[in-house]
């Protein structure tokens, strides 16, 4: 066995070892029944198990009972159930819903058809009238394979997470005895993998149960948890350890140990949290056995007093601290309980002012707890599930929170309900933690991504993938730069105040020790400029490559986005557009995020400390030069607002400049072949001409508001020496405090200036990132990487198009197809023929799933293609077109980019497909053999010999179906027959589909279909269509052969004229 999460499997087996009690401590839980292993059992089914990326996980697989026995035990308990009155047969009633699920699910995994169906049909109906039940009940009707669950996240995450069951002790025991009495073996496996039971001591009030914890509580499934280590508490390093090093191991995701969480439920409470409270007093700890257990770290004791929360307008819960405390009398510390929470408590937080806490909890709660009088004062209620984790955003006015129900939780401390819900993960969100500004908060989730949610909008604002397990914390890394930036503007705003005592240290210390005093102030400031230039030249560096990182991130992301969307939004947006968007308004936006931001925030510390050192030295003149200020901000926000504008206009009119720029050079021979180069340039200096009264716009703006600023630093320096003068007149400032000011002043306004030069970029990058933040937040319409993935061995390529309808989302007025259909065996060549117009080329674009029908379905071997990975899919099918698209790089990398991983490519397999498609002669022609570059999109090849080397692309993917979309309608006699012969090979052994005109391109085809108007008007072999004499198909045979028979009689005709004139000659 690999070692595999070493440090939790020794925790639990050492745990088991050494306490050797768990058989006495398993409570009514494990007695008798033995719903739960023992950890000695979880040991023995120990597998290890490794998934993809290298990680590995533990989980439990002991074997299940016969599947066959599922119906008729399922079906004693639900009749013994509703046979009976009581009311403990209600309270276990609940049960029945996910073990009717997991049964099935069960079954299913067995490959128990039949018996699945008779389970089904037996029993589904007595869950459809519960609306929450519904949904999951409908999906399993169309669930009958393994691949069926694992398309299906929901059905997925019900067998990943276990069920939860609450029961009192006598219901549970009424359950006990029922399944005592009789063979219900199937049963008792299926609750021991996926439903844990929590046992409550006695029967409570709905008050109680949501708001008790005066007394002490016995839990019935564990032991009391052991006090905390005295030796912990006394080392401050090993606390830091603790509480970054404390993991939750439950029977939640399945990448956790099973075995881990049983050994600690059967021996001794789990710890699950400890947070050690801001002003370093207090270490608050979560317990499985529903507790808080608070104390004090140092010698001070925890003493109640009268709460001063305000419980007007919330729900009081009335929970009281259990009055027990410890003491130990080497340290001082004590321990007070706090009780109210009816499940494990998973995590506590402190608030900034350690006033308060916050507990979270299995029994779905959040509760505030008062640590004054050491009560819980609020209950917070609204997650459906248990709750995993919470923050409190630094500003203290929002908490949020993570719940097994997959959705995190905005909350307000002075309201019990939710003021946000957000949903998007695909399973638990296991961590929670807010940014430093509060206005965001990132959560972790079992499904390995983290979202970053804005508190303002409600809604997702990133996403972030790469993890390769569940993300169980998270942290928002320090921003170095903005350090240095404070030491930097700290020291530079501090030498006018030194500047200033050396000037009245030079007026009023005529004294012998003059100099000495003089040499000390001018040490210190060199001391300080000195400080202060390291610290700049760092937050400069620091600024901008963070910056940069940003950019690089941000262009990534942006191109991952484009490569993602559907094909129909690539039918609306042009090329030019996107590609302004990933280089021009990424760079403006760079701009903004690093130099500009950097100077801007350098700017902004420097006039904020100015302004309070004005402030410090004189706070009558200070008051009267800031009057400025509010009129500055006014026009600040006004320009802002209008520059933006301008800016997002100018950004779009450079994207229809780039965009016509790209598509004429693009296609330069057609525009040199009409000699239409005069009227392009006129064009695109129209286009380039509004981009310049735009900007002009803009400049006249920029113009006023810098002129403003500029004046007000001016005014602002002028108002100083005017009143500083009437100040220095009535001996209220020294000339050295004058001086100081007016430095202060000057740097402010330098400072102001700087401001405004932020912040017109900042705003112009704002205006660049809304089109940006457009198409990163863009959901794509079809799926990019998610659906089933069929069995490599069981793939036959068999296709079928069922009453297909069909329009281009572009033109959704102009219908293509019209109840479509058409069936291609496995293995069989279909050839399409009809007139121009008719909708060939759309079967291989629906076919390669560009575009979604509007109904009907395409299937492959039985499966519509909508429930596959069209990832996968697409790697199972090979093209090759009329105009096959070449990039611009060597022969080589061209043919391998049809291979699943092109890096792994040898020079051999691209020889040998070469050789196969006709390729390998003309290539070896070349100077550079392989590696030559063909140009863009192969404009140095002939197109004989870019469909040859797109065959030999198709070749080295070696598809299970092949489309050849009018492979060699463009091509003379003598390449026809090379690449004909090419397709030939290529088609041998696999399911083709041909997009064809001529005659000599379907002759090898087994069947044809005739496409007119949208439908299949005649399909059957070659020879019954053309027996056919008012058939589409002879009539189009019939046109081309006379075309071809035209075009043999003119080349005859012009031969026997050449030779007449030879002879004549």
């Amino acid at each position: 066995m690999k070692r595999v999460r070493t440090e939790q499997i020794q925790m639990a087996v050492s745990c088991y070892l050494k306490r050797r009690q768990y058989v006495d401590s398993e409570g009514p839980l494990k007695q008798g029944l033995r719903l739960c292993q023992t950890a000695e059992e979880m040991a023995a089914n120990l597998t290890v198990q490794s998934e993809s990326g290298g990680a590995n996980v533990v989980s439990a697989a002991p074997c299940l009972a016969e599947p066959q026995q599922y119906e008729v035990q399922f079906g004693r308990l639900r009749n013994f159930l509703t046979d009976s009155d009581s009311q403990h047969s209600h309270e276990v009633m609940p049960l029945l819903y996910p073990l009717f699920v997991y049964l099935h699910l069960n079954m299913v995994q067995h490959g128990l058809k039949s018996t699945v169906d008779s389970f089904y049909s037996r029993f589904h109906g007595m869950f459809l009238q519960n609306a929450s039940q519904k949904d999951i009940i409908e999906q399993l009707q169309t669930t009958m394979t393994i691949q069926d669950i694992l398309s299906n996240f929901k059905l997925r995450a019900f067998l990943d997470n276990k069920y939860v069951i609450r029961l009192q002790e006598d219901s549970y025991n009424y359950l006990l005895r029922y399944l005592q009495s009789d063979n219900n073996n199937a049963l008792c496996k299926v609750l021991t993998l996926h439903i844990h039971l929590d046992v409550q001591p006695a029967k409570r009030t709905d008050y109680q149960l949501y708001a008790s914890g005066s007394s002490s509580r016995n839990e019935s499934n564990g032991l009391e948890p052991a006090d905390m280590p005295t030796s912990i508490l006394q080392n401050e390093a090993a606390l830091d350890l603790l509480q970054d090093s404390i993991k939750r191991v439950r029977d939640g995701p399945p990448s956790l140990t099973t075995i881990c969480f049983y050994a600690f439920y059967n021996t001794e409470q789990l710890l699950n949290t400890a947070e050690i409270s801001p002003d370093s007093k207090l270490l608050a700890a979560g317990f499985d056995n529903s507790c808080v257990k608070l104390w004090s770290l140092r010698s001070r004791k925890l003493k109640s007093e009268p709460h001063l929360v305000d419980v007007s307008r919330i729900r009081l819960a009335c929970d009281v601290l259990d009055e027990e405390e410890e003491e130990d009398d080497n340290v001082g510390t004590e321990m007070k309980i706090l009780r109210g929470h009816c499940g494990p408590v998973y995590s506590t937080r402190f608030l900034s002012d350690s006033s308060g806490l916050l507990s979270c909890s299995e029994d779905m709660s959040i509760r505030y707890w008062d640590l004054g009088s050491f009560t819980n004062t609020v209950l917070y209620q609204g997650h459906a599930y248990p709750v995993w984790d919470l923050d409190i955003s630094p500003c203290s006015l929002y908490f949020a929170s993570g719940s097994h129900d997959r959705t995190a939780r905005l909350w307000s401390f002075d309201r019990t309900y939710p003021l946000r819900i957000y949903a998007g993960h695909l399973a638990d969100v296991d961590c929670v933690k807010f940014h430093p500004n509060s206005n965001y908060f990132a959560t972790g989730s079992t499904d390995k991504t983290v979202r970053l949610w804005s508190t303002q909008q409600g809604s997702s604002v990133r996403l972030f993938t790469g993890h390769r397990g569940p993300v169980l914390a998270l942290a928002f890394s320090p921003n170095a730069g903005v350090g240095f930036l404070t030491v930097s503007s700290v020291i530079t705003m501090s030498a006018p105040f030194f500047l200033g005592k050396v000037i009245d240290a030079i007026y009023t210390n005529p004294s012998e020790d003059f100099t000495s005093s003089l040499t000390s102030l001018c040490a210190l400031l060199s001391g300080l400029f000195l400080c202060g230039a390291a610290a700049n030249a760092i937050r400069v560096y620091l600024m901008q490559t963070a910056g940069q990182r940003i950019v690089k991130q941000l262009r990534q992301d942006l191109f991952s986005s484009i490569l993602k969307q559907e094909v129909a939004f690539f039918d609306k947006t042009s090329t030019g557009e996107l590609i302004n968007r990933l280089s021009s308004d990424t760079a403006l936006l760079g701009r903004s995020v690093t130099e500009n931001l950097s100077d801007g925030l350098r700017a902004g510390a420097q006039a904020s400390v100015g302004v309070g050192m004005m402030v410090f030295v004189s706070p009558k003149l200070a008051m009267f030069v800031l009057s400025i200020v509010p009129p500055l901000v006014i026009l600040g926000m006004a320009y802002s607002k209008y520059l933006r504008k301008v800016t997002r206009m100018t950004q779009d009119s450079l994207a229809e400049a780039t965009q016509l720029a790209e598509d004429r050079i693009g296609n330069i021979r057609t525009v040199r072949a009409f000699g239409q180069e005069m009227n392009e340039m006129k064009k695109y200096a129209n286009k380039v001409g509004y981009v310049l009264q735009l900007a002009k716009k803009e400049a006249l703006a920029s113009a006023c508001f810098f002129g403003a600023t500029g004046l007000s630093g001016n005014l602002f320096v002028l108002s100083v020496l005017y009143k500083g003068g009437l100040l220095m007149s009535s001996a209220q400032v020294t000339v050295g405090e004058l001086s100081s000011f007016l430095m202060y002043a000057f740097w402010v306004g330098v400072s102001i200036r700087g401001m405004s030069s932020f912040f017109s970029e900042l705003t112009k990058g704002l205006g660049a990132g809304g089109r940006l933040w457009e198409l990163l937040e863009r959901k794509p319409e079809l799926p990019f990487n998610a659906g089933v993935v069929l069995d490599e061995d069981h793939f036959r390529g068999a296709l079928e198009f069922r009453k297909i309808h069909f329009a281009y989302p572009a033109r959704p007025e102009v219908s293509v197809f019209q109840d479509f259909s058409l069936s291609i065996p496995a293995g069989s060549v279909m050839a399409v023929v009809g007139p121009s117009g008719s909708g060939k080329s759309t079967i291989v674009s629906l076919l390669l799933r560009l575009y979604d029908p509007i109904s009907g379905a395409i299937t492959v071997d039985g499966f519509d293609i909508r429930q596959l990975n069209p990832l996968w899919f697409r790697t199972k099918i090979g093209t090759v077109s009329q105009e096959p698209i070449l990039f611009s790089c060597s022969i080589a990398e061209n043919i391998a980019y049809g291979a699943e991983n092109p890096s792994a490519v040898t020079a051999e397999e691209i020889q040998r497909v070469a050789e196969v498609a006709n390729a390998a002669n003309f290539i070896r022609d070349f100077p550079k053999g392989y590696d030559t570059v063909v140009g863009e999109k192969g404009v140095l090849l002939s197109g004989g010999q870019k469909q040859r080397i797109a065959i030999a692309r198709a070749l080295l993917k070696n598809p299970k179906i092949l489309l050849l979309d009018e492979a060699t309608s463009a091509l003379d006699a003598e390449n026809e027959y090379q690449v004909q012969e090419a397709l030939d090979r290529l088609m041998e052994g696999r399911t083709v589909l041909i997009i064809a005109h001529r005659l000599s391109t379907i002759q090898n085809a087994d069947s044809v279909a005739v496409l007119d108007q949208g439908r299949i008007i005649e399909c059957g072999k070659r020879e019954e269509l053309l027996a056919n004499p008012d058939g589409l198909f002879r009539k189009l045979m019939k046109k081309q052969a006379f075309l071809q028979n035209s075009e043999t009689f003119s080349l005859n005709l012009k031969s026997q004229k050449k030779n007449a004139l030879t002879e004549y000659l």
